[in-house]
């Protein structure tokens, strides 16, 4: 099994992402996870594939 976290300070780059890794088989592992600092947001999706 394949492990892979997705991370980016743009939700719509993680959206563009996790598409494109769901198309190719890839699994959602938890849901998202979005943390700030300062002005900066980031957004992460675990993932899995066997």
């Amino acid at each position: 099994m394949k492990y892979e976290v997705l991370q980016f300070d743009s939700q719509f780059d993680l959206e563009d992402k996790v598409n494109e890794r769901l198309k190719q088989g890839w699994k959602l592992q938890g849901g998202v996870s979005i943390t700030s600092h300062g002005m900066s947001i980031y957004c992460a999706q675990a993932m899995v594939k066997d």
